[in-house]
């Protein structure tokens, strides 16, 4: 029996988790391989990681808003463990991501 996702914001903001959490990762490649990345990121906020984790936690917050706006739980006909799956996906792929870039580029 299927449980589909009523609720759009838990559908919504669990989309968002997963775009998140890919977007975390092109983030901390972009700006250390980019330096004019970095240099805006400093001097948004004083630091990189601030302006990271603002941009980040805002990303999360409107995309989750936006895409609960549509109900794609019950468009997707997403259910609880197909939300899990994605999320565990998006935090996979975002670490993979991020073993891989360091990993290649920052050999010591």
């Amino acid at each position: 029996m299927e449980k589909i996702i009523y609720e759009k914001y838990t559908a919504g903001f669990g989309l968002a988790l997963f775009l998140t959490g890919i977007l975390n990762a092109l983030m901390l490649l972009a700006k250390d391989t980019t330096p004019p990345v970095m240099a805006w990121m400093k001097a948004a906020t004083g630091h990189h990681w601030i302006t990271h984790g603002v941009i980040v936690i805002a990303f999360f917050g409107v995309s989750g808003i936006i895409l609960s706006k549509f109900k794609l739980g019950e468009k997707l006909k997403l259910d609880t463990d197909r939300i899990f799956t994605l999320t565990w996906a998006g935090v996979v792929t975002s670490v993979l991501i991020t073993v891989v870039f360091y990993a290649a580029f920052y050999r010591a």
